[in-house]
């Protein structure tokens, strides 16, 4: 399976280089692909059901209704108020931003802890690879 991998990540300025070269995208197609080896269905019926997934859930927040995946992740939606803002290309000139319904989301505990734990591995794997790498010399 192939997977897109950044070197360069500006947007994430916090991280640090280790950590920004590790950064992999999976994509739609690539995700299908991954569920339909592990659960062993076809792609055509994981791509179904995913559809299905995105359909109920956009349906769900465009009535402002809350979809909760306990332990994994929490979907809702919530209305930023109208602002003013400025005109980035005449920025000595105001302008009204309107009111718009933003969706929110929000990593459920167990997700959080499955992270910290990979974190934790991976970086006791670096320091590990590091450690055998003095050694060496």
């Amino acid at each position: 399976m192939e997977v897109n991998v950044l070197n360069n990540f500006p947007g994430i300025p916090r991280l640090t280089s280790f950590a920004r070269d590790r950064l992999v995208f999976m994509n739609k197609t690539q995700l299908i692909n991954t569920i339909a080896e592990q659960s062993n269905l076809e792609p055509k019926v994981v791509e179904k059901v995913l559809n299905t997934f995105e359909n109920v859930i956009t349906q769900k927040l465009q009535k402002m209704e809350q979809v909760n995946l306990t332990g994994f992740v929490s979907f809702s939606a919530r209305e930023r108020s109208a602002r003013k803002g400025v005109d980035p290309r005449n920025p000595s000139q105001k302008i009204d931003i309107p009111a718009v319904i933003v969706p929110k989301f929000k990593a459920g505990k167990t997700l959080k802890d499955a992270l910290k734990k990979s974190k934790t591995e991976t970086v006791e794997k670096a320091s590990e690879k590091n450690q055998e790498e003095i050694n060496e010399e």
